[in-house]
């Protein structure tokens, strides 16, 4: 996983996670390791963070409340232990030690994943052994809190086949258990009764052996998500529209033929929420550095275009918009304030399909603009 440094736009940090090969003994050095960056050269390579064995996909991001710095957090494997590292501009700070929740169980590192929700109030973990397990995140303590279980059904027949992601408006977390896959609302009162299959493997196989069963997945910058397969294989499965509820999610396998002679086992990208912007009006999302990100490089983005009434809107993180649905009329349909950064924004659901223009107006250091929509439901 890559995440910028936050007192620099041209350096990054590079987290590894998973055994680390010695000529003399073999894989026998387990943990989180981390290096320092940049576009010409290495600064700092694989220093260990975290000398314990971890889940491999476990690996987790989360800006901070103040929209700069980051959190990332791992959980040590077989407790209830999670630690917790903060980068800031003066580097790395931790580990912050919290235990909370039920122990993992799983004795070895190759299941599931764990990811926080696009804005960043929750952090999830999956695997076959031990479910979902589901916490509050606050992102200016970095305290994980409110844990919810919850059981899905079958997801122990494949010991490495599991994967979880969560939709643009971090409402629903979706479950990939080999054959199955399952959505759940993460706003219901009882999370554990809104689960709901959306697939069954449809027994596709590739060369009359690979199986397309269901694997680690992770939301895409276009608002849906993907899914890998857990053998090698040319296909991925795609969640249309995630921010919907089942059936109108829209889950299909196989849905992405990789262009050949590309074959994908088990890997798919770790991408934090990179346009996360500061938990606005909360006690911590002003920062008492210079330190900032230039406006001139956020660019405008709206995604996903078509939609099904609800989407992405990423303006320059520099306070907050007025924001006006339009239609080709020019009516003002709709409108609300919202801070800049990565924002969910949903159509009213009378509006009839057709195209809008998306309005924002800021303050007098801010640019204001608008960009098309088309409402198709």
């Amino acid at each position: 996983m890559l995440l910028t440094d936050p007192k620099s736009d041209t350096l990054y940090y590079a987290l590894m996670s998973g055994a680390r090969y010695q000529s003399t003994v073999g894989f026998s050095t387990y943990g989180l390791y981390l290096s320092h960056l940049s576009v010409h050269e290495v600064l700092e390579k694989n220093t260990q963070l975290f000398p314990f064995e971890i889940f491999s996909a476990h690996l987790a991001a989360c800006r901070h409340a103040n929209g700069r710095d980051w959190w990332v957090v791992v959980n040590k494997l077989q407790t209830n232990q999670y630690y917790k590292y903060l980068i800031d501009p003066s580097g790395v700070q931790g580990p912050f030690v919290q235990s909370i929740g039920m122990a993992s169980t799983k004795p070895s590192n190759g299941s599931g994943q764990a990811v926080f929700s696009p804005d960043g109030t929750r952090y999830v973990r999956f695997s076959d052994r031990d479910d979902m397990l589901i916490f509050d995140f606050d992102r200016c303590s970095g305290e994980l809190s409110n844990y919810t279980h919850v059981d899905v059904p079958g997801n122990e027949e494949f010991s490495i086949n599991s994967g979880l992601a969560i939709s643009p408006s971090s409402e629903f977390a979706y479950a990939f258990c080999g054959k199955t896959a399952y959505q759940l609302n993460l706003l219901a009162p009882d999370i554990q009764s809104s689960l709901t299959l959306i697939g069954e493997w449809d027994g596709t196989l590739v060369g009359g052996f690979w199986a397309t069963y269901f694997n680690v997945a992770a939301l895409a910058p276009d608002g849906k998500i993907y899914g890998a397969v857990p053998g090698s294989n040319p296909y991925m499965h795609i969640v249309h529209q995630p921010d919907l509820p089942a059936p109108a999610c829209q889950f299909e396998q196989h849905a992405l033929l990789l262009l050949e002679p590309v074959w994908n086992t088990h890997s798919i990208p770790i991408l934090p929420n990179y346009r996360l912007g500061p938990a606005v009006g909360g006690p911590c999302d002003s920062l008492t550095t210079d330190v900032k990100a230039p406006v001139e490089d956020v660019a405008w983005q709206l995604a996903p275009n078509p939609t099904t009434g609800v989407f992405y809107l990423t303006l320059p993180d520099v306070g907050n918009y007025r924001l006006r649905i339009v239609n080709t009329m020019g009516s003002v349909v709709q409108e609300l304030t919202l801070p800049g950064g990565q924002q969910t924004i949903r159509l009213n659901e009378v509006l009839p399909n057709g195209t809008y223009w998306v309005q924002w107006t800021g303050t007098a250091h801010q640019s204001n603009g608008q960009l098309k929509v088309s409402l198709i439901r």
